[in-house]
């Protein structure tokens, strides 16, 4: 259902987020693409040092749900986890080890009906993003397989 899905997603948001190692590797932040406008989301919008270098950063981009078999009491959706820094990959490596290790084979209990387990799909691999001036990227995927009862 669609409140499991919103509250898995805070969940993980919340666990990401308040987790001390991955905040100090990504000092610009942790938000979500939906929470993101797309059309002006350039350079002027992104967090910056005081030195003019973009402070590395995550963007959460949630799939769309595939339902499970038998009694529609389960599915699955996968999470991308976009990470963004100026240049190299100092904080990028780090960021997505630090991610495989909060939520690969990691069980979420959303409430006392529903249970949620995160799956690494792996990398991307790592690249530049184009629409951030060429800054370094790299795609952590996690697929979660959910399950609740009526």
């Amino acid at each position: 259902p669609e409140d499991l899905r919103m509250r898995l997603e805070q969940t993980v948001r919340t666990l990401l987020e308040s987790d001390a190692a991955l905040s100090a590797l990504l000092p610009g932040g942790i938000y979500d693409a939906e929470e993101m406008d797309r059309d002006n989301w350039t350079l002027q919008n992104v967090q910056r040092a005081p030195s003019g270098r973009l402070l590395p950063f995550a963007v959460l981009r949630w799939g769309g749900d595939v339902p499970g078999g038998g009694l529609n009491t389960s599915g699955r959706v996968t999470l991308d986890v976009w990470l963004y820094e100026d240049s190299g990959f100092a904080n990028i490596r780090p960021a997505m080890e630090r991610v495989r290790e909060l939520l690969h084979l990691r069980s979420f209990s959303t409430d006392e009906k529903s249970v949620a387990r995160g799956m690494w799909l792996g990398g991307l691999g790592e690249g530049v993003a184009d629409e951030l001036g060429k800054a370094s990227r790299n795609r952590a995927r996690i697929q979660f397989t959910y399950a609740w009862r009526t």
